[in-house]
């Protein structure tokens, strides 16, 4: 009886270990995060505010388009001409002058540029003030339905 008892515990550990291993997924490859990541998309900037000034395409006379690929390849349209390329990837980013006050953080290049907002599923806000900057620009963009 007693090593039945074991031979069913041991059946029993297999068994949460192999669903352990099947139901997880890699969380550290690249290509996941970005295709999950809720940036993923075409946007276009409808305003921009700082401490000093607003603007929206109407004032600037042009349109900005931001593309971002699941490939963690970043467009930048301005009018429909293509400006810049890069390389981007949300991380996490601390404060200057905090000790642990953590924002998500848009990297373009390796870069820290911008802390990242968002308000619903369709609106993304850049938001410098959110890395530290005062009275530095907030731009907001509306997600392109493709």
């Amino acid at each position: 009886m007693k090593a039945e008892s074991k031979l069913n515990r041991l059946a029993l550990f297999l068994l949460i270990l192999l669903f352990a291993l099947f139901s997880c997924r890699n969380v550290f490859s690249p290509s996941d995060t970005l295709e999950q990541d809720p940036i993923v998309g075409r946007w276009d900037w409808i305003l921009t505010i700082s401490g000093w000034f607003s603007q929206t395409p109407e004032d600037a006379g042009y349109h900005w388009v931001l593309q971002f690929t699941s490939k963690g390849v970043l467009k930048s349209w301005k009018s429909d001409t293509l400006e810049w390329g890069a390389v981007w990837q949300i991380d996490e980013y601390l404060v200057p002058d905090t000790s642990s006050q953590y924002v998500d953080a848009l990297f373009i290049d390796d870069s820290v540029h911008y802390g990242v907002l968002y308000e619903g599923a369709d609106t993304l806000i850049f938001d410098m003030n959110a890395i530290g900057w005062e009275d530095a620009p907030r731009h907001w963009f509306r997600r392109l339905k493709e």
